[in-house]
């Protein structure tokens, strides 16, 4: 990728660099959600899937400097811009791999994450536009992997009582739910988040713990973005969370 084909943006402001096409995959709000709702403790192994241009991971060891975090990703333009991005942001304690998480080459020694993020693919295939950039689409649709593939490759990932946390569609809630289920995860938080007070839901943000029993599932007050009105200011609560 040359000079000219690439860009790259600091993130809030914080010494914090993303490199990402004009035409691919864009550093989203989404990202720093999940990354921050998933809150790691210090000497946590943390493993990022699907991770695209490394928005989450990079954001997870910048917050989170004791921890060591890998993304994976199977786009290996999106896996050079993710390290790209991590030596400018002079990240020592984040790697990424470029490997397909249907076919995991961890296999060998599962069960060592404490905790695996994932943002999947919103979309199936079939519906919703898809993208002419292959970068995009992949990062969109379930081209590369299924929800379900999510599921089994962080169940593998995972230690017993290690923790899963996703951000997905609220109208596919359903199939995130049953897909961590089926993989030995049992949903433990969830929280939704909407574009203003009132709204519904535009994403929702979960939390499943593996090899738990049955606990009652915790679900914390939505998230608003916006504070009401015609302008997109954040709301107090969702500028700490985006900006801190």
């Amino acid at each position: 990728m040359s000079n000219r084909e690439k860009v790259v943006d600091e993130i809030a402001g914080r010494g914090l660099f993303v490199v990402q096409s004009p035409t691919g995959v864009k550093a989203s709000v989404d990202g720093i959600l999940l990354a921050r709702f998933s809150r790691p403790l210090p000497g946590w192994k943390v493993a990022d899937l699907g991770c695209g241009n490394g928005l989450v991971s990079l954001v997870l060891a910048h917050d989170n400097p004791q921890c060591s975090v890998l993304g994976i990703e199977i786009q290996k333009e999106l896996v050079h811009q993710a390290s790209e991005g991590a030596g400018l942001s002079g990240l020592s304690n984040v790697d990424f791999l470029c490997a397909d998480l249907k076919i995991p080459p961890w296999k060998q020694t599962p069960g060592i994450y404490d905790l695996v993020v994932a943002n999947p693919p919103y979309y199936k295939l079939g519906s919703g536009r898809l993208s002419p950039d292959p970068a995009r689409a992949g990062a969109r649709h379930e081209i590369f992997g299924t929800v379900v593939d999510f599921a089994r490759a962080a169940s593998s990932l995972l230690k017993d009582g290690g923790r899963s946390t996703w951000i997905y569609m609220p109208e596919r809630l359903d199939d995130l739910v049953d897909a961590v289920k089926r993989n030995g995860m049992e949903p433990s938080k969830l929280r939704s988040v909407c574009s203003r007070s009132g709204d519904p839901p535009v994403f929702v943000l979960l939390e499943a713990v593996k090899g738990g029993k049955r606990i009652e599932l915790v679900e914390d007050p939505s998230l608003v973005l916006y504070e009401k009105g015609g302008d997109r200011n954040y709301t107090e609560e969702a500028e700490s969370i985006l900006y801190s």
